[in-house]
């Protein structure tokens, strides 16, 4: 197989797809999960929680190959990623730091000068969110006490991020095609979630159980985006016999054979990529969210800490939980489109202007 080209300006998206609807269901779908987590409620849905940050990752190493292939070098890759993520996500951890304040049991004075505050200030700034996930005296009569608990997905992220830098270097200097590589990290991925859910079951020890899920074992979904990105030509041909052919296979994973390490970690991975993808490039039903600003991220970054404050206030018992749940996602909608219509993107608009009137210095 000729492996395909690969250049500065090759890998772009000149066509319209799908990514931005698929990017709603599934925030949409992450709402409606953690929801149901949070206020106890039974509220169904067909893409379980399991689907749903599996494809997350696999859209971020399908987009984010590119996205490095676009910028100038490594660095204005970083740069470029640190723009998109950042501000809103800075934004979400200060906001509910300062805000929660009027819903902490504590005082004012003795909240902000809490070392717990400042732990959960410092911490999550940093996407290290797993050393301080509460705030002083804030949902303390919650079974689950976590400001925002879709949080930990961003450390993984970053790590991805920075990690396909050497990937890249490695492989377009290899003698071998990059699909061989990519199928290498399916099975180290494969592998260490292995080790990882036998050291559980075996010790008990809830550590494993956090472990299977952090960067090692998002990996496979990662560069199974990846290898879809590079190959994306071929696999456009066949779109319609690949959607239906994944989509069968995850429905096996998922229901018929869960229990079955052979189709969890090793078909299930590259069938949820192939069937996200395909989708997104299988006619043009989701067109629309091509029309404004995205803004499924803000969306994933607020809807924890909103359905919080929707449980602190009973929100679920007094008008139901699916209104309340509905009401919660709108504010969210709302919330997550003027922040990225009105701070996020400006900002990241005005970074790339700056960069592109920055003057290039040529070394000879």
């Amino acid at each position: 197989m000729t492996e395909p080209c690969l250049t500065s300006a090759s890998p772009r998206l000149r066509f319209r797809n799908n990514f931005g609807a698929i990017r709603y269901i599934l925030a949409f779908a992450i709402a409606l999960s953690h929801f149901n987590v949070l206020a106890g409620s039974n509220m169904w849905f067909p893409i379980t929680a399991y689907h749903r940050v599996c494809s997350f990752f696999v859209m971020s190493g399908f987009l984010i190959y590119g996205s490095y292939f676009r910028a100038r070098d490594w660095k204005d890759y970083l740069r470029n990623r640190a723009w998109r993520i950042l501000p809103s996500y800075l934004l979400t951890v200060g906001a509910c730091a300062l805000l929660f304040v009027f819903l902490s049991d504590l005082p004012a004075a003795e909240y902000f000068t809490s070392a717990q505050w400042w732990k959960y200030l410092i911490a999550n700034s940093l996407s290290l969110n797993f050393i301080e996930s509460d705030l002083p005296g804030v949902f303390t009569s919650h079974e689950l006490s976590a400001i925002n608990g879709s949080l930990w997905t961003m450390k993984v992220e970053w790590f991805l991020y920075i990690l396909i830098i050497p990937f890249i270097i490695i492989t377009s200097r290899s003698r071998h095609a990059l699909w061989k590589w990519c199928l290498g990290v399916l099975l180290f991925s494969a592998l260490y979630k292995f080790a990882c859910i036998e050291l559980y079951e075996r010790t008990g020890r809830r550590i494993f159980h956090i472990m299977e899920h952090q960067f090692a074992g998002q990996m496979a979904y990662f560069f199974c985006g990846v290898a879809l990105f590079v190959y994306l030509e071929r696999i456009k041909r066949f779109r319609g016999w690949l959607a239906a052919g994944s989509l069968i296979l995850v429905i096996i994973a998922t229901i018929f054979a869960a229990d079955s390490y052979f189709f969890s970690l090793l078909v299930f991975p590259p069938a949820i990529a192939t069937l996200v993808v395909s989708l997104a490039f299988l006619g043009t039903w989701g067109a629309w969210a091509e029309r404004f600003e995205n803004c499924s991220y803000e969306i994933y970054l607020f809807h924890f800490p909103l359905t919080q404050t929707a449980v602190h206030f009973r929100l679920h018992e007094i008008i139901g939980p699916f209104p309340a749940f509905l009401m919660v996602f709108a504010v969210c909608v709302i919330a997550g489109y003027l922040v990225a219509t009105h701070f996020s993107a400006p900002l990241r608009r005005a970074h790339r202007n700056a960069s592109n009137n920055a003057p290039v210095i040529s070394v000879k």
